[in-house]
């Protein structure tokens, strides 16, 4: 390798740490903090860098919070794809596990989608990944017939971090109930 590919291939190392760095960074915010009320200025601050390349390297909030929910969906979906995710029992345990350390973050997610138009596209493509793995997991279990599109739609809202946050929050459920109260509901559903 000639010099000027070594520092190519260094200059683009570099510029991946440094977007992996403002991602991070504006996910540490988002979980803490209503997204009208997060600065680029101290995400970029978070990050180590000036705005100035966050907003060379993104373009703005919007954008940088598009990329992170980009992000964040791929994960979401790889980890989904996952053998632990293979039958109601594991699938319902381990997206509990997700829900205990993500579910906050994925309710505040959606309700800020709600009144802010750049998250609301993100936020149907969440519950579109979050759809196709129910199908891909739970369908097979649901039988064939007039009952089978009601009958998912009940996976859905049962395995939706709403009731999640019901049972957990709201009803003070411990992380093993709570576990164990979605998997007695998934299994009402799936024979």
């Amino acid at each position: 390798m000639n010099t000027r590919q070594y520092q190519m291939t260094v200059r683009a190392a570099a510029a991946e740490r440094t977007a992996h760095a403002l991602l991070d960074a504006m996910l540490a915010r988002f979980r803490t903090t209503a997204y009208a009320l997060i600065r680029l200025d101290e995400v970029a601050a978070d990050a180590g860098v000036t705005v100035q390349t966050a907003i060379r390297r993104f373009g703005g909030k919007d954008q940088l919070t598009a990329a992170l929910a980009a992000r964040e969906i791929t994960r979401i979906a790889a980890d989904r794809a996952d053998p632990a995710f293979a039958s109601p029992a594991t699938a319902v345990a381990a997206l509990s596990a997700y829900y205990e350390r993500d579910g906050d973050l994925i309710a505040r997610f959606e309700q800020e989608a709600l009144a802010i138009p750049a998250l609301a596209d993100l936020a149907r493509q969440g519950r579109t990944v979050h759809l196709a793995w129910i199908e891909q997991v739970l369908g097979a279990g649901v039988a064939a017939g007039p009952d089978r599109d009601r009958r998912l739609a009940q996976l859905v809202a049962v395995l939706d971090v709403r009731c999640w946050q019901v049972l957990r929050h709201e009803r003070g459920l411990t992380a093993s109930e709570t576990r164990l109260a979605l998997e007695e509901l998934v299994r009402s559903i799936v024979r």
